[in-house]
């Protein structure tokens, strides 16, 4: 009896002395920068730790420190006695995810529409099993590379366990930069989660739709912005264990309501992890899906085209299968697609009916169509004549005109993980003829305007007279392709090479019955590329190059430009209708180039990063030259401030004899971004740019004589120079309620990210925004965008033919003149958006 007491007020004293000890310990999350201080460790390291803190995240748990900048074993053995770590507490696991990782999904919510953020936002809230992950998976993450892909699978093959991000970060092989871009991605937990999961999500916005470039020079991109017939979202997805379903109602700006009328309604249902490792149904979809492999030369549905996509760093496309409720319209896939793996073979195949927008073939009593047509916002459009009449009650532009049904697949055998080779191909078969021709987007008047730029349009591919599913006089289209990885320590080399086969005759739309399969004569496609990585440094070489008549419409390979870049269809003026312009502007496939690329990035110490990025290429139509050089600079001099300056230097050789449109471009953006308590910021931006084009004859007529009415070009050999200076603050009143303030005054062309929303502008002004975000639970978020642009009186500079009667109100007689001052009302943009996930 006498023991027990003994060991009772034992447990009792020290119980109390330890409750005692750690009452007075420092909590390093709720610790000011002078209480760490007064801890027996060097200023700097306090310094470093509060900053870790204040700027980066909350600690977990006291031997997280270790990991902070500078701290040594002597430091944290000196320190670790002496704080603790108090973790917030949360209603559960996910809700802790939501919290944890708020910013991130803040940046993957401020843009929808976007196919990869969707994906990754989806990963986020339910993120891959690291037990049981595959190398495709994991390759396909943002800032990922094939080295660190590779390493974390030959990590987990070995049967080492990685239960947090320390043994993550411990693993041999993966850099320090696809650690950090990795483990919000992963789930550590090996218990599987049966849970339901539900996301929704509407938005409603008059934001104009853009396709997203963020090195557009001279295009302002065609939008549309109409306060009675808004964009609209709807968005829901569930999933529970290895199920997973959504849909999606989406309505771009100007179309009709009704669902028959315009919008996109997408669904899918799916199971996936079915089977054992060695013999496993890892995806199986039903519905609309989107489905990529290599370097998306052979396979890519989406309907947007992104410049200089390397599939590496922060340019990744998605290898395999997933379910789509983005905006993709007009190359959503709807049907049923499958990704299994039969040990060391991986296997993807699809198939898909849907109906196509298109530009029907304007010859009377055609049953044929011109091509794909992507527009802003899909409502039939009327057929004009040269004077701007309707001459027809039928529409040269229609929705959902022609049936294509597609059907493919891959397979690809893996050597080890980041090692493989495979095999693909597709085929589209249409119920109409597919009979391009450049009078179907042109006005007869402007024929004779046409160049050898032009000749892209005029190389598209024509099929008919094939037995396809839909019987005779019909249409398809055949793409094979090949595609590999090799991953060795640090390198990585990967490629693609696909072939369009063409059976025809060469001089008629004919199948040639003596081509045989029709390869060795077919256009061809091939990206190549190597890289190396270290943590500080990396290294990126790539070659591309595409035939003038490789026209796969489902390509999304490397590339500066897209399709009809230059070509006659940028002139409003020329083509039938001044919506034939969105061929150009809302091209989808690569410009037939041939060229090399190379990417680097260098960071000698935590203040100084560098990169670089240099592009040389010729256009094939015109064989045009043409470089890019940018250059990054980023200073930190403190944790707080950030100092970065990128040039751009870009340049088209118009000297040539085929080439008719050259320009120069030197642009350059300086920022100065400081860090403040609580997460908050400003910045400070200087944006100046010069553009100079060369003259060109198809818009001014210098090609005839003065006795013809030509003469001295009027256009080009003029520099197109713009500023901007704009200031930015975002302040946080707590974790749930955020603002961000922008204003800036412009001046001639620039283009901007507004939080991920993509815009091009061009003339004089000012503009105002506003980004409020609210956490209204952790479960219920807001975000709501507004935008106020008001630009400043311009003067009309018009332009008429010679000898003709100068129009009344005219300042001068002369072959050009000034027009009225307009003062253009303020622009009101909006973007409304709640979140709801559980």
């Amino acid at each position: 009896m006498r023991q027990i007491k003994k060991y009772t007020l034992l447990f009792l004293f020290f119980s109390f002395s330890f409750g005692f000890a750690n009452e007075n310990l420092l909590d390093l999350n709720r610790a000011t920068l002078e209480q760490i201080e007064s801890l027996p460790i060097p200023k700097e390291s306090a310094k470093e730790i509060y900053e870790y803190i204040t700027y980066k995240k909350y600690l977990d748990s006291v031997y997280e420190i270790r990991y902070v900048s500078g701290m040594t074993q002597e430091t944290f053995d000196e320190l670790k006695d002496l704080v603790k770590v108090e973790p917030v507490e949360y209603e559960n696991e996910y809700t802790k995810r939501l919290v944890e990782l708020q910013w991130l999904v803040e940046r993957y919510t401020e843009e929808d529409g976007s196919r990869q953020n969707d994906e990754y936002l989806e990963l986020l809230l339910k993120p891959t099993k690291l037990k049981d992950a595959r190398y495709s998976e994991l390759n396909r993450l943002s800032g990922v590379s094939p080295i660190d892909a590779a390493a974390v699978i030959k990590h987990v093959d070995k049967g080492i366990r990685v239960r947090n991000v320390r043994d993550l970060r411990n693993i041999d092989g993966l850099s320090n930069f696809g650690y950090r871009n990795t483990r919000n991605f992963i789930d550590f937990n090996e218990e599987e989660d049966n849970k339901f999961h539900l996301s929704y999500r509407t938005t409603i916005s008059n934001l104009p739709y853009f396709s997203g470039d963020d090195e557009a020079s001279t295009d302002i991109i065609g939008s549309t912005n109409n306060l009675d017939r808004p964009h609209v979202l709807h968005k829901l997805r569930f999933s529970k264990g290895n199920m997973k379903s959504g849909v999606a109602y989406h309505r771009r700006a100007g179309e009709d309501a009704g669902f028959s009328d315009g919008p996109t309604v997408k669904w899918y249902h799916g199971f996936e992890k079915i089977g054992s490792k060695d013999y496993e149904l890892r995806k199986l979809y039903f519905g609309n899906y989107h489905i990529s492999w290599g370097q998306g030369l052979v396979m890519e549905n989406t309907d947007s085209f992104s410049s200089r996509s390397t599939g590496l760093g922060f340019r990744k496309r998605t290898d395999g299968v997933i379910g789509d409720l983005s905006s993709t319209d007009e190359f959503a896939f709807r049907g049923m697609a499958f990704e299994g793996y039969i040990k060391d073979f991986r296997v993807l195949g699809f198939a898909s009916l849907d109906k196509k927008d298109a530009v029907n073939d304007s010859k009377p009593g055609s049953n044929a169509w011109d091509g794909y047509f992507i527009s802003d916002s899909r409502n039939d459009f009327p057929f004009y004549d040269d004077n701007g009449i309707i001459i027809s009650d039928s529409l040269v532009v229609e929705k959902d005109q022609v049936k294509e049904f597609t059907y493919g697949g891959q397979i690809q055998y893996s050597f080890q993980p980041g090692m493989n080779l495979g095999l693909s191909f597709y085929e589209s078969q249409y119920n109409k003829e597919l009979t391009p021709r450049i009078e179907n987007l042109i006005r007869t008047s402007e024929l004779d305007r046409v160049e050898t730029i032009d000749s892209e349009i005029k190389n598209r591919y024509a099929s008919k007279d094939a037995n396809t599913v839909f019987g005779e006089n019909t249409s398809y289209r055949r793409i094979v392709g090949t595609d590999f990885q090799y991953v060795r320590g640090n390198y990585s080399f990967q490629g693609e090479v696909a072939s369009l086969l063409d059976y025809r005759n060469t001089n008629s739309f004919e199948v040639d019955s003596t081509k045989a399969l029709g390869f060795k004569d077919s256009p061809k496609a091939v990206v190549l590329s190597a890289y190396i990585q270290y943590d500080t440094f990396n290294f990126l070489a790539l070659y591309r190059n595409y035939d003038r008549r490789f026209d796969n419409p489902y390509n999304r390979g490397f590339a500066n430009y897209s399709g009809f870049k230059g070509t006659i269809a940028e002139d409003d003026f020329r083509v039938l209708n001044p919506n034939m312009l969105l061929l150009q502007e809302n091209s989808y496939t690569p410009q037939s180039e041939e060229g090399m690329f190379f990417a680097t990035r260098y960071q000698p110490s935590r203040r100084f990063v560098v990169s670089l990025n240099y592009d040389i290429w010729t256009r094939k139509p015109d064989f045009a030259d043409n470089f890019r050089f940018v250059t990054n600079v980023e200073f930190r001099p403190t944790f707080n401030l950030r100092l970065r300056w990128r040039n751009k230097l870009q340049s088209r050789d118009g000297s040539n004899a085929l080439s008719k449109n050259g320009f120069d471009n030197n642009e350059n953006i300086f920022s100065a971004r400081m860090f403040l308590s609580k997460r908050n910021q400003i910045e400070l931006r200087y944006f100046i740019s010069s553009i100079k084009f060369r003259s060109r004859p198809r818009l001014s007529n210098t090609t005839l004589t003065d006795n013809q009415g030509g003469g001295n070009s009027i256009f080009g050999n003029v520099g197109d120079n713009s500023e901007v200076l704009s200031f930015a603050i975002n302040h946080n009143f707590s974790e749930k309620l955020k603002l961000k303030l922008w204003a800036g005054i412009y001046r001639g062309f620039f283009w901007a990210f507004e939080d991920t929303h993509f815009g091009v502008f061009d003339g004089n002004g000012i503009r105002y925004r506003a980004l409020l975000t609210s956490a209204i639970t952790p479960n219920i978020s807001m975000r709501l965008h507004y935008i106020v642009d008001h630009q400043l009186e311009i003067r009309n500079h018009e332009a008429r033919d010679f000898n003709a009667i100068a129009p009344e109100g005219a300042s001068s007689t002369g072959p050009d003149y000034f027009g009225d001052r307009v003062d253009k009302s303020p622009e009101n943009v909006f973007f409304l958006q709640f979140d709801y996930n559980f």
